[in-house]
C-alpha cells in the first residue's frame, strides 16, 4: 500500500489518508489491516474466467472488462481474472 498521508485535500474535498503527516498510522490503516483476512477466508474458487489484455487496455481495462465481471456476478458466477500476457491470475 502506498503511503497516503492525512490532511485536507481541496481538490478531493476529503481528509482521507492512511497515515498522519508525521508517518504514524491513522485508525483507518488499522481497520484496513484488520479487514484483509476477511477477504481471504472462505474465498470460493472462480468458475468463470475473464482474460484481460493489459497491453491493449493498460489504462482503461475496467471500461472494457468491467461489464463482463458484473454480469458474471449477477448470474451467480465467481469470476476470476487472467492477464493475457502472463496467463496468471
Amino acid at each position: 500500500m502506498a503511503p497516503v498521508t492525512g490532511g485536507y485535500r481541496a481538490e478531493e474535498r476529503s481528509d482521507y489518508g492512511l497515515f498522519n503527516q508525521d508517518g504514524t498510522a491513522r485508525q483507518v490503516a488499522q481497520a484496513i489491516k484488520d479487514t484483509i483476512p476477511l477477504f481471504k477466508k472462505n474465498r470460493p474458487e472462480p468458475n468463470f474466467w475473464i482474460t484481460v489484455d493489459l497491453d491493449r487496455h493498460p489504462y482503461d481495462a475496467f471500461k472494457f472488462y468491467g461489464d463482463r465481471y458484473v454480469r458474471a456476478i449477477r448470474k451467480g458466477k465467481v469470476p476470476g481474472i487472467k492477464i493475457l500476457t502472463t496467463g496468471k491470475r
